[in-house]
């Protein structure tokens, strides 16, 4: 492709890592969705975060009927489970305007009074000593305390939806043998094939096996000892009659047959499906770099303003 083995195969590779990727990032996301992942998280997350408990103390579930909190549900629900529209997503600055005016307003040493849990109490106290006696930076306070402790909540997920991403790639890379060690070793090994098919050596084997694969193919044309595009196609030619054309798939060449072939076969998809935990984006900004081959460096960008007719 480029004429040169390295980075053919570097291209190889990071396209392998980026189609199994994005496959595997679009059936996590549709899992996601159907099952509602981050909405059942958050509302696990938002329980202990306020210490939910239905007889003692029911704030949490005031705040997810709020309207800040969840703009789409009616506002009456009676229970987390019958709740309908439950958010995915929830604003730290809503969330403290809310927290504040579900227990009423008022004054902050009001509003902390009314916080019945004795472990959020403290939380809310010492965010308020740190305010100086100012509502908003206490509000803001709040949402600082929020955000981090959701910070918390997007690492369990993340975890979680990176372990479903690497059993997703890992079933894709095995389902459609996704075999990149060999891909690999295919395209590594193809100049070198190629040239010692060009050589002398060669000549008699590449004019009978045109010969066979073609028998119109005049025996003249299969002359090794040519130079240029025409001894290189010829080459090929005889390179694709010697190996298979597949590079993926339960196929003669990838398929994996005796020992050796089922260990390449087993570590390229755990590779593949490794790389997946790096993300699609990923891949694709790492082949972008690769296939950037400009000796120049980048293009420079115009300016947005025309120089001056005095310049």
């Amino acid at each position: 492709m480029f004429n040169s083995a390295v980075i053919d195969v570097a291209i190889v590779m990071v396209l392998s890592f980026l189609a199994v990727s994005l496959a595997a990032s679009a059936i996590t996301e549709a899992f996601s969705s159907i099952l509602k992942w981050r909405e059942n998280d958050l509302e696990k997350g938002f329980k202990a975060l306020l210490n939910f408990d239905p007889a003692k103390h029911p704030l949490a579930l005031e705040l997810y009927n709020h309207a800040l909190i969840s703009p789409l549900t009616s506002g009456t629900a009676k229970s987390f489970e019958t709740m309908e529209h439950k958010p995915a997503y929830i604003n730290s600055e809503q969330f403290a305007v809310a927290f504040y005016n579900t227990l009423g307003g008022g004054s902050p040493t009001d509003v902390i009074g009314k916080i019945q849990d004795p472990q959020l109490k403290a939380a809310i106290e010492a965010l308020w000593a740190t305010s100086s006696n100012d509502v908003n930076k206490f509000k803001k306070n709040i949402a600082i305390w929020f955000d981090n402790s959701m910070d918390r909540l997007s690492g369990w997920y993340k975890r979680w939806t990176q372990l479903v991403s690497f059993s997703v790639a890992l079933v894709i890379a095995v389902f459609f043998n996704v075999n990149v060690l060999y891909e690999s070793a295919q395209i590594w090994t193809r100049p070198g094939i190629i040239a010692d098919l060009q050589t002398s050596h060669y000549k008699d084997d590449l004019a009978n096996l045109l010969r066979k694969t073609n028998p119109k193919t005049d025996p003249t044309a299969a002359d090794a000892s040519k130079k240029g595009p025409a001894a290189e196609e010829d080459a090929l030619k005889i390179f694709n009659v010697l190996e298979p054309a597949f590079l993926i798939g339960w196929v003669e060449g990838p398929e994996p047959h005796d020992r050796r072939s089922w260990y390449m076969a087993i570590a390229s998809w755990l590779l593949v499906a490794g790389a997946t935990l790096f993300g699609a984006s990923f891949w694709f900004d790492i082949l972008q770099r690769v296939t950037h081959l400009k000796g120049t460096g980048l293009k420079p960008e115009r300016s947005a303003t025309p120089p001056s007719p005095d310049a």
